[in-house]
C-alpha cells in the first residue's frame, strides 16, 4: 500500500486510477454514438437539464484549484469574505447568460446562430467577416487553455508529491519521476477518454464529478458542523472579526482589501465567461433551452445554489484552519 509521508494509506490516489477506469468505461459506451467528426462535436437533443448543471458546475468549480483558493479566503478573512465570494459567481453566470443572449441576437440576420456557428471563433469570423479575426481568436483562446492546463498540471503534482516521494529527479528538470509519471499517466487516460467519445464523453464524465463533489460537499459539512463551538470559541482572536469595518475584515487597511475584491472581479466575474464554456454548451446541443432554464440553466436555481454551498463550505474550512493554526503561515504544506 501507498503511504503519505505521515503514514497515512493513499487512498486519494488509489480513488484517482479507480475514476479514471470508470471514465473511460464511459468513454466505451459514448464512443458508439460518436461516429464522425460532426458528433464527436455534438451532444444531441438527449441533453437534459440536469447534464447542464453537472458540466456547468464541475467546469466552474474545478478552475485551476478554485476549492484551495476560496479555501485560502477562508483562512485570511473569515466568514466575511463569503458574499464576495459568492457574488463573483453570480456575475460569472450572468455575464454567461448575456453573452449567450447576445449571440443569438447578432447572429439573427445570418440565419441564426445555433444554425450556422459550431464554434466562438468560426462566429467571430463570420461577425467581422474576416478569417484573420477567427484565427486571432482561435490563437487568443489557445493561450488561455494552455495557461489554464499548465496551472492544474502543476497543482496536481504539488498534491500527488504529498502521496509520493522519489529521490530521483526527470534530466534537466526539478520534477520528482514518481510523482510526474503518475500525473502524466493521468494526463493521457483523460486524452483517450476525451478522444474517444468527444463532447458526450465531457459530459459524462462531469456528471461523475458532480456526484463526488456532491459527497465531498456533504462530508465538509458534518465536518464543520460537528467543530462549529471549536471555531466559534477561536474566532474572534483568529480574525479579529471586522475591526475597521466590512472592507477591512482583516484589519490589513481598506486598500489591500479593495485590491483584493478588484483582482477577483476580474478573476472570478469577466475572465470565466471569456474561456466559452457555456457558449459551448449551446453549440454542442443546438439549443439554448439548457442555459436559459430557470432550474437548472446557468442562473438557475441548482447552479446558484450550488456555487453558495461551494463558497460557505470552504470558506468554512478555511476558517477552521485559521482558528485550529492560528499561528502558522498559510503555505503548500499547510494546504
Amino acid at each position: 500500500i501507498m503511504e503519505t509521508q505521515a503514514g497515512i494509506p493513499a487512498i486519494p490516489l488509489l480513488a484517482t486510477l479507480l475514476l479514471l477506469l470508470v471514465f473511460i468505461v464511459l468513454a466505451f459506451r459514448e464512443a458508439r454514438k460518436t461516429t464522425d467528426l460532426h458528433r464527436f462535436f455534438m451532444f444531441g437533443p438527449d441533453f437534459k437539464g440536469y447534464d447542464f448543471s453537472a458540466t456547468l458546475v464541475a467546469t466552474n468549480a474545478g478552475l485551476s484549484g478554485a476549492f484551495v483558493l476560496i479555501l485560502y479566503y477562508g483562512y485570511i478573512y473569515g466568514f466575511a469574505v463569503f458574499p464576495w465570494v459568492w457574488g463573483f459567481w453570480f456575475l460569472t453566470q450572468y455575464a454567461s447568460r448575456w453573452t449567450i443572449i447576445r449571440t443569438e441576437a447578432i447572429a439573427a440576420n445570418d440565419g441564426g446562430w445555433l444554425a450556422n456557428f459550431g464554434t466562438l471563433h468560426e462566429f467571430i469570423g463570420a461577425r467581422f467577416q474576416s478569417s484573420a479575426a477567427r484565427r486571432y481568436a482561435g490563437v487568443l483562446s489557445s493561450f488561455a487553455y494552455v495557461g489554464l492546463i499548465s496551472c492544474e498540471l502543476l497543482l496536481a503534482y504539488q498534491l500527488v508529491v504529498y502521496f509520493i516521494q522519489s529521490s530521483t529527479n526527470l534530466p534537466f528538470t526539478s520534477l520528482q519521476v514518481y510523482p510526474a509519471a503518475f500525473i502524466v499517466m493521468v494526463f493521457l487516460c483523460i486524452l483517450v477518454y476525451t478522444a474517444m467519445a468527444g463532447y458526450r464523453g465531457v459530459v459524462q464524465t462531469d456528471v461523475m464529478q458532480l456526484v463526488i463533489m456532491t459527497f465531498m460537499l456533504v462530508a465538509l459539512a458534518v465536518f464543520l458542523i460537528a467543530n462549529f463551538s471549536n471555531i466559534n470559541m477561536h474566532y474572534e482572536q483568529a480574525f479579529r472579526p471586522l475591526p475597521q469595518g466590512f472592507l477591512n475584515p482583516d484589519g490589513k487597511g481598506t486598500g489591500l482589501y479593495l485590491s483584493f475584491l478588484l483582482s477577483n472581479l476580474f478573476f472570478w466575474g469577466l475572465w470565466w465567461p471569456g474561456a466559452m464554456d457555456q457558449w459551448q454548451r449551446c453549440a454542442a446541443t443546438k439549443s439554448v433551452k439548457g442555459a436559459l432554464d430557470p432550474i437548472w440553466g446557468t442562473t438557475g436555481i441548482v447552479p446558484t445554489v450550488y456555487f453558495g454551498a461551494i463558497s460557505l463550505l470552504f470558506v468554512g474550512a478555511g476558517v477552521w484552519m485559521a482558528t485550529n493554526v492560528p499561528n502558522s503561515s498559510l503555505g503548500p504544506e499547510l494546504l
